[in-house]
């Protein structure tokens, strides 16, 4: 309810009018619109990143194991999946990557190799969905650095 006012002699409400209201809704929504766009990319690029970080660490700890254990590791790498096994075709772990995301592993046979003198098999595997893409760089000794 809005305020009572006295101007010249009559009574007045203060307040908003439907015309008001609906100008606010509109204008919100034309906001609303605008911005949502950029939110959807925003948790594109933040799920690729956060696969990307999952994968870095993935790498990292089969180059250790392969160091630490003594023996020759692989990873295969297919446009939904990764899978980890070891020189005897053991599985030692398979993980699946979100829906919607694609992996692929440039000038390489979809495999990298991490031996247990500590070399590995160079490599750039890059993750994307839709526009948003992050490359991860595997060098000759074993590390892993992400761009995205």
């Amino acid at each position: 309810m809005g305020k009572l006012s006295l101007k010249s002699n009559h009574l007045a409400i203060l307040g908003f009018s439907l015309i008001d209201c609906l100008i606010g809704i509109a204008l919100t929504t034309i906001v609303i619109s605008i911005s949502f766009p950029s939110v959807k990319h925003n948790q594109q690029s933040l799920l690729v990143k956060k696969e990307a970080r999952l994968l870095q660490q993935h790498l990292e700890n089969l180059n250790l194991s392969a160091q630490i254990q003594g023996v020759d590791l692989y990873l295969k790498i297919q446009t939904d999946s990764y899978k980890a096994f070891s020189d005897t075709d053991q599985v030692l772990s398979t993980r699946r990557i979100p829906a919607g995301l694609s992996m692929v592993i440039q000038g390489q046979l979809n495999q990298i190799a991490f031996y247990k003198s500590g070399i590995v098999t160079p490599a750039t595997i890059v993750l994307s969905k839709s526009s948003f893409q992050c490359k991860l760089l595997v060098s000759l000794r074993g590390r892993v650095s992400t761009i995205c």
